[in-house]
């Protein structure tokens, strides 16, 4: 699965791009790898920021893997250029199903720049308390997630290729719900009847995937 978010607001302007693949199996997802960049650009008066983000979640039966940066530069009078790299590992709980989905205890090795400050270390962390272990290296991830390699900063380019627009200047409210979705017509199933346990459980009323609309 794949989805492009483009929307501008005034001096904001923002693009999301994100991509879902993997494997099922007789419980549901048996692997999973998700990707998400977006590059934000934001001006109001003589304030400014530029920004890229991009992650990377591997899911498998146990444990998500997350490699993620962000870099971006803010000027305020005085320009400012900023950087993060993180490389996670944390437990899954429940993960083949959204509706009993969680999150563990992990470790992350990071490396961020400010101006005038650079930090690089390691974290690891109790899933119950959520206490910060110490030392670090006590956490059961935390082999795992220093051996890994902290992704490499860049630019994020999220354009709409040919065939992938969406005509939004007529009737609002164009809306398709993956929820109720039929697949297969009218005697199919709905296309993820676990997003629906999901809702209940965190209170999303809203799953419309499609929506045109015009505000001022």
């Amino acid at each position: 699965m794949n989805s492009i978010d483009i929307w501008s607001d005034g001096g904001n302007l923002n693009k999301t791009r994100g991509s879902v693949t993997g494997g099922f199996d007789a419980n549901g997802w048996s692997s999973k790898t998700m990707t998400v960049a977006n590059t934000n650009a934001f001006s109001s008066g003589g304030t400014s920021n530029t920004s890229n983000t991009s992650s990377t979640i591997t899911q498998d039966a146990s444990k998500l893997t997350v490699s993620a940066f962000r870099n971006g530069t803010y000027v305020n009078g005085s320009t400012y250029a900023y950087d993060t790299e993180m490389y996670a590992v944390i437990q899954g709980i429940g993960m083949s199903k959204l509706s009993t989905f969680a999150l563990g205890e992990g470790s992350v090795a990071f490396s961020a720049t400010f101006p005038g400050h650079t930090q690089t270390g390691s974290e690891s962390w109790n899933g119950d308390s959520l206490a910060v272990l110490s030392p670090a290296s006590s956490g059961t991830y935390y082999t795992s997630a220093v051996a890994g390699a902290l992704p490499t900063n860049g630019t994020v380019s999220v354009t709409l290729a040919a065939g992938e627009t969406w005509d939004c200047s007529g009737t609002t409210g164009n809306v398709i719900d993956i929820t109720t979705l039929m697949v297969g017509g009218t005697d199919g199933h709905p296309s993820d009847p676990d997003m629906l346990a999901c809702d209940t459980k965190y209170d999303f009323t809203d799953n419309s995937w499609l929506d045109c609309s015009n505000g001022t």
